[in-house]
Formats: C-alpha cells, sequence, structure tokens
C-alpha cells in the first residue's frame, strides 16, 4: 500500500513517490482529455517530492517520510475541478502554498533572528502576488502567525508589513508603469468577489469530509501534543480556512492545488491518530476516487 510505502524513510523512495505521481497525473489527464505533456506529469512528481521535503523539514513535527508528499498529491487530485486534472497552475499554487507555509513554519524556530523571520515571511507573501494578487489575503494569517516563538507587539507587525509592501509596492509599480493603469485595474480586479453559487464536487465532500473528522484530533493535540505539533495543525487550519473563503468568493480551479497544500498536514495527522484502521486504509483511495469522479461530473 502506497500508505506503508511512503512511511519508509529510505531515500529510493522518493523516487517512486516522483514516478508514481508523475504516471498518475498523465494517466488522469490524458484520461479526462486536458491539456497535458510529459514535461507537466513530471514536473508535478518533482513537485510531490519538493513539498514533501520543504514542509516536513521546516515542520519540526511531521515524521521524516513521504507520506505528506503523496497526500499532498491525493487531496490535490480530489480537489482538481470538472474535466481539468492536474494542470500548471495546481502544481503553482502548490509551490506558492509551500513556500508560503515554510516561512510561517520558521516563526517558531528560535536560533533565527527574530526580525529575519518577520520580515521573510511578510517578503514571501508580498512576492506570491506575482503568482496572484488574492495572495494578499494571507498577509492577515502571516501577522498571527509571527507570534509563535517571537513576541507579538507593534514592532513585529510593522516590520512584517515592510518586508510585505517592499514586493507589493513593486509589483504594483509594475502594472501601473509597464502595462498602464488599464492593466493595473485589471490585476487589482482579482480581488473583487464574485460569490458564485457552486454545489462542491465529489471531491471538494470528501476533503471536508476529512477536515470534519480531524477537529477532534486537532482538540486532543490541544491539550496533549508538543507544541510544535500544535502550532504546525493551527497553521494547517488558518491556511485551510482562508483558502476555503477564497475558493467561495473567487471559485476557480486555481485553488485546488492552494487547499491540498493546507489540508495535508491534517490528513497526515488522520493517518496516524484515527480510531479506526479501516478509516485510515479509505483515507488515500478515497481522495482519488472521488478526484476521479470529479472530474467527470
Amino acid at each position: 500500500m502506497p500508505t506503508l510505502l511512503f512511511r519508509n524513510a529510505h531515500p529510493g523512495v522518493a523516487f517512486v513517490l516522483v514516478l508514481a505521481v508523475a504516471g498518475i497525473s498523465f494517466g488522469i489527464n490524458t484520461l479526462v482529455g486536458a491539456p497535458n505533456s510529459v514535461l507537466l506529469a513530471l514536473a508535478t512528481g518533482v513537485g510531490a517530492w519538493f513539498v514533501n521535503f520543504i514542509l516536513v523539514y521546516r515542520s519540526r513535527y511531521l515524521k521524516q517520510n513521504y507520506l505528506f508528499g503523496w497526500l499532498w498529491f491525493s487531496a490535490a487530485v480530489a480537489l482538481s475541478g470538472s474535466r481539468q486534472g492536474i494542470q500548471w497552475y495546481t502544481l503553482g499554487g502548490s509551490l506558492a502554498a509551500a513556500a508560503w507555509m515554510a516561512l510561517a513554519y520558521e516563526m517558531a524556530f528560535d536560533q533565527r533572528s527574530a526580525l529575519a523571520r518577520r520580515i521573510n515571511l511578510g517578503f514571501v507573501t508580498g512576492i506570491l502576488l506575482l503568482w496572484n494578487v488574492r495572495f494578499s489575503y494571507f498577509i492577515l494569517v502571516s501577522l498571527w502567525a509571527i507570534g509563535w516563538g517571537t513576541t507579538r507587539s507593534g514592532r513585529g507587525f510593522l516590520q512584517l508589513i515592510l518586508g510585505w509592501l517592499v514586493p507589493a509596492t513593486a509589483i504594483a509599480t509594475y502594472y501601473w508603469t509597464i502595462g498602464g493603469p488599464e492593466h493595473f485595474y485589471q490585476w487589482l480586479a482579482a480581488l473583487k468577489p464574485s460569490w458564485t453559487q457552486t454545489l462542491p464536487s465529489p471531491g471538494e465532500w470528501t476533503v471536508l469530509f476529512w477536515l470534519i473528522v480531524a477537529i477532534p484530533q486537532t482538540v486532543r493535540a490541544a491539550v496533549s501534543a508538543k507544541r510544535s505539533k500544535r502550532q504546525g495543525l493551527y497553521l494547517s487550519w488558518s491556511g485551510i480556512l482562508v483558502a476555503i473563503l477564497w475558493r467561495i468568493a473567487h471559485p476557480d480551479a486555481a485553488t485546488s492545488g492552494l487547499l491540498a497544500v493546507f489540508a495535508a498536514p491534517q490528513l497526515v495527522n488522520l493517518q496516524d491518530y484515527m480510531p479506526k484502521y479501516w478509516m485510515r486504509i479509505l483515507l488515500w483511495p478515497s481522495l482519488l476516487a472521488s478526484g476521479l469522479v470529479s472530474v467527470f461530473w
């Protein structure tokens, strides 16, 4: 089973993860007739390894295995839109979310300067506006995250905001001067909510079900787990809430990879602590199966 295989910390399992994710991604995209390429499939496989590496390494509570990358991919498949499969924007959203989350994890690292951690988190959050201006929503979560390992203060909030303003101002200036005012307003127009009422896909319902199941496990961790695990789960939930609001206000397929990254820590935690063994067995197959149903929905 992939669950048992990807728990193996042997370096060769990373190669298996890349090939498995690439093969399944290529197969799904071919099956649904979505824009597809061998390069996209391989990039998705490498992306699964990278998301796993950058977040497991920095979380200080996720175990050293490749299950995180596998569950990220399973969730991304479940959240893929109708006949969309895994596309470049799915992978791009995941890498953007992983970069932000990695810097947010570092807020609890006491070995580094608190000033550097705050500025880095703000700077990366600003840089992500290049990928999507809606990532400006995450400045609010960043302001909350800086209290981990550092003292919340007006100076700390100001340092993060200044770190965010440098790339944000540069990007906005670029759109205004190079593209002109119309291009600038078009860039900002993506922040306007559309509030289109759409029913969740089967895959989204499946992810929502497992996240509801994860709530009691987070409550248990809040009273008994180590500080790093509590902070990691809280950060995951904050990212999930922002991503869900993002998806509701701006119902486009680009949020599938974003939400998959923030859901993955909860899924890994469920794989370890769900009381029913049969539920652990069904976790990742249910995500993949519901994703296949979703792309034909």
